[in-house]
């Protein structure tokens, strides 16, 4: 559970060989998520924004998505 500024969810290549986290803020104001255990302890790429994300607790700003790729 990511609170309720954020809508997710995970999408598999139909090989099942990859992944994408899609996370959006629904909300007109920055808000921080935790990432759940399962997606700690790997880097994920962001493919919107082109950037590497490593850190557990993300900050989002308003409306903001992130598709997040484990690389």
């Amino acid at each position: 559970d990511l609170g309720e500024a954020f809508f997710a969810f995970r999408r598999y290549r139909a090989d099942g060989n990859a992944e994408i986290v899609c996370i959006s803020n629904l909300t007109d104001r920055p808000a921080t998520i935790t990432l759940p255990e399962q997606m700690t302890g790997s880097i994920w790429h962001d493919l919107i924004r082109e950037a590497d994300v490593a850190d557990i607790e993300i900050t989002f700003q308003p409306y903001q998505t992130m598709w997040l790729k484990k690389i």
